[in-house]
């Protein structure tokens, strides 16, 4: 209707000019309009050129802000042709907060080449939805943010009217793309008129929280819990690339069992490779029930490297291996059996019973020697040297060195005795015997060990032995 209206309007002043005597004329599509606080609107202002030529007009609202209401004009100049008509429009935006209020703008179309203008009053109203905005909405960080820190959200809630609000809900989420990740949600009671109430909460990013763009948004909402108002910021998930390690080792009589442990500290999936080093000595004693990626060996160690394509955020990943020490334990007490018998033979007493080689025959005698010698650092007493000489030689009458103290005849041979009442420390005794073939001896012949006992410091008795002597014919 109000179209129509405006139609058979501009049709009587196009056929009529003259009569008005007007140059320019403005024509509005409404002289009273409305916007809600927080939105905008517009209406169409058309104007009409009466002149005889084409003229350019500037189109201008005074004021072109007042209060909160801010105005705009899509196209400020306007070419029109003589006896012809262009529109343009013109905006109206008001705050989300602005108050509810009436107000008057004054709208102009003035020619760029004569003093022909026009101009029109407009009645501007604006209304509120609900009572309650949000005036402002923080972050305490923007940009980056590292996960396991926290973020202060902080809402400004203003009443902006002259009554007092009803009571309304609030509602924060956090969002990682489509997925909510946190959120908190509170019931506001009445703000008074003309105040603002602030709500904060405080937001704590998990370990590993995912990396990406984060949309922080507050929602305001009625009783009915009908959104009112929104607002929203966003933030930054660094990527994190970080892994931790502890290793130990639990030694026992039996094995040494070491473990490695690796955690993905980060908030992305990541690789992780173990390494670990043994000496390739002990490789037949290394057991483990995950096998190893990959085995080297240089200079001596052996290097085994286990691998793991992807680990979350937050997991870990583990490896033993055991060293098997019963083996190390039976090489160290045969190492130490050696070693001790090694030192008995170099630094205990020792006896050696040795012949001139010769050919023995019927009836020539060969000379046997025992050296005896105390290597150890304490004297050693009552030493007894015993040898036998099979039946089949005959023990010569005739001594070189000291005489035994005893030659006693017994089955099989004779047995030869020396006492000492001790040897001193490195003292060495020689003591030789002849001994000739009773019969003709053919291929070789074995003289028996010869023994030595003796008293040790500690007044124990201990025994020695030499090695039997082969006479080849």
């Amino acid at each position: 209707m109000k179209k129509l209206l405006l139609l058979s309007v501009m049709l009587i002043f196009l056929l009529v000019p003259s009569v008005l005597g007007q140059d320019v004329q403005i024509f509005l599509e409404t002289t009273q309009t409305k916007i809600y606080a927080g939105k905008s609107g517009s209406i169409e202002v058309t104007v009409f050129n009466n002149q005889n030529f084409t003229d350019t007009f500037s189109i201008t609202v005074w004021p072109p802000q007042l209060g909160d209401v801010t105005t705009s004009i899509e196209n400020p100049n306007l070419r029109i042709k003589a006896k012809s008509n262009e529109s343009t429009k013109i905006s109206f935006s008001a705050p989300e907060c602005a108050d509810e209020s009436t107000i008057q703008f004054e709208v102009s179309a003035s020619s760029t080449t004569t003093n022909a203008s026009a101009s029109q009053n407009i009645l501007l109203s604006v209304l509120r939805a609900f009572t309650v905005c949000i005036s402002d909405f923080k972050l305490d960080k923007y940009g980056e943010i590292e996960p396991n820190e926290s973020l202060k959200i902080t809402t400004y809630l203003t009443n902006p009217t002259s009554k007092l609000s009803p009571q309304f809900f609030i509602q924060v989420n956090i969002k990682l793309e489509n997925r909510t990740v946190g959120s908190f949600d509170e019931t506001i009671q009445p703000i008074l008129q003309k105040s603002t109430k602030i709500v904060s909460y405080v937001y704590n990013f998990s370990e590993h929280a995912s990396p990406g763009r984060y949309r922080i948004e507050v929602l305001l909402k009625d009783e009915l819990n009908n959104l009112k108002a929104r607002k929203e910021e966003t933030i930054n998930m660094k990527i994190v690339n970080k892994t931790s390690t502890q290793s130990w080792t639990d030694v026992g009589i039996l094995s040494a069992v070491t473990t490695i442990k690796v955690k993905n500290e980060g908030n992305v999936p990541v690789p992780i490779k173990i390494t670990t080093s043994i000496p390739s000595f002990v490789k037949n004693l290394f057991f483990t029930e995950f096998e190893p990626t990959l085995e080297t060996s240089k200079d001596g160690w052996i290097e085994y490297e286990w691998d793991f394509e992807s680990v979350k955020p937050g997991d870990e990943v583990m490896i033993k291996y055991e060293i098997k020490l019963l083996y190390v334990w039976l090489f160290a007490l045969g190492t130490v059996i050696v070693v001790i018998l090694a030192f008995k033979f170099v630094y205990g007493p020792t006896v050696v019973k040795k012949y001139k080689p010769i050919t023995p025959t019927l009836g020539k005698e060969i000379t046997i020697a025992l050296e005896i010698k105390n290597k150890i650092r304490h004297e050693i007493e009552n030493v007894e040297v015993k040898d036998f000489v099979p039946a089949l030689f005959e023990v010569s009458e005739r001594f070189d060195t000291v005489r035994p103290e005893s030659i006693k005849k017994v089955k099989g041979g004779t047995v030869l005795t020396w006492k000492f009442n001790l040897l001193k420390p490195l003292e060495e005794r020689v003591l030789t015997y002849k001994i000739k073939p009773k019969m003709e001896i053919s291929g070789t012949f074995k003289l028996p060990n010869a023994y030595v006992k003796y008293l040790d410091r500690k007044k124990e008795v201990k025994s020695i032995v030499s090695k039997s002597i082969l006479i080849k014919a």
